[in-house]
Parts: C-alpha cells; structure tokens; sequence
C-alpha cells in the first residue's frame, strides 16, 4: 500500500485560502476547511468540513495501511474504495491558471522536492522548507514538520492568485480508531486503479 508513519499521532485544524493576486471587490477569498488526523499505527484521515457556524461534515479520505484500505466517505452515507496495487498512493493536485494541475508534495510518501529553503518554526514545531518554481506558472513553497512528517503550510503562487494552506491547533494525541472504519451502512462503490 503507501508507506505509513507509526507512531507519531496527532489530530489537528486545516484550511485553504485562495485570494485574487491582485484584491478585486468583485471576487471574495475562498476558504476550505477541515480537519486532520493520524493514528499511532498510521491511519489517517484528511477530512473537509463546511465553512460555517454549523461546522458540518462534508467528506473524508482515509487511508488504512494496517487494513490495506483507502477510501472516501461523502457525506456519511456513501463510500468509494479504492483497490490498488501495493505502491499506489492517492495524490493531491492543485489546478493552475492555464486548466493543467500540478501534484502537491506528499512529506510522507515523496522525495523532497525542490530548492532547500532552511529551518522555521511553524506551530511550535521545527519544520524545513523548499521551493519549487515554474517560470510563468507558478511558485510553490512548503514547509515540512520533522516530528510529525508532515506538512504544516503550502503557498502557491499563480499569476491570478496566491493561495495558503496551513495546519494548525494540533494536539499530540491518538485518535479514536473508529473513525478510520468503513461505515458498515455506507453504499459502497469500487473502483480498482
């Protein structure tokens, strides 16, 4: 399956914000939300939640690498597994100004990429950076947590927007186990990679 971190659990608050480059009274900041979480053996759950006082459930992926099982629940009821050969890993894109998209950095299951950028603390924790840039299409700088092996903030640089994703309120303890279960009522659906 992909390459799991034991043994450093966490659980924490997340959010992206993408904004115009350049302000316009026309088009608002975007914001997304979520909550993160992974367990002593390496369980995790990446989960979005509504932008509101009613701070719903919208989804979440979790990935089980004691189980061997990753997989997506939208909205509580409905579930796509994922079947995948042992080194497949589900990876995250952010799309660019042009309609293409790029592979975002994965602390865990990738090489560093990109040109060293040194240490920085980020929510007490020591984290080390690296930048990526693509002439004319955009500047990507991340910041990694050597504790918890995982990236704690993203900026993204296009030449319509800048967009900021950030971990943070995190607390080092481990989760309940069975919020990285399939639901046992969920229609399920499987797709094989």
């Amino acid at each position: 399956m992909w390459r799991s971190i034991k043994n450093s659990p966490y659980q924490a608050r997340c959010e992206w914000i993408h904004s115009p480059k350049v302000p316009n009274g026309n088009v608002p900041k975007e914001r997304e939300v979520g909550i993160r979480c992974r367990d002593y053996e390496g369980r995790e759950r990446i989960e979005k939640r509504t932008d509101s006082e009613s701070d719903r459930f919208e989804s979440a992926e979790i990935y089980d690498p004691v189980k061997e099982l990753e997989f997506i629940m939208i909205g509580g009821s409905q579930a796509i597994v994922f079947s995948s050969a042992p080194d497949d890993f589900s990876a995250h894109t952010f799309s660019l100004d042009d309609g293409s998209a790029i592979v975002l950095p994965d602390a865990a299951r990738q090489e560093r990429i990109g040109r060293y950028l040194g240490e920085n603390e980020i929510e007490e924790m020591m984290c080390v950076g690296y930048s990526v840039v693509d002439e004319g299409k955009y500047t990507l700088e991340y910041w990694i947590s050597t504790e918890l092996q995982e990236i704690l903030q993203i900026t993204i640089l296009t030449e319509s927007k800048r967009s900021e994703y950030r971990v943070f309120d995190i607390r080092r303890t481990n989760p309940d186990k069975s919020i990285f279960s399939l639901p046992e009522r969920s229609q399920r659906h499987l797709i094989c990679l």
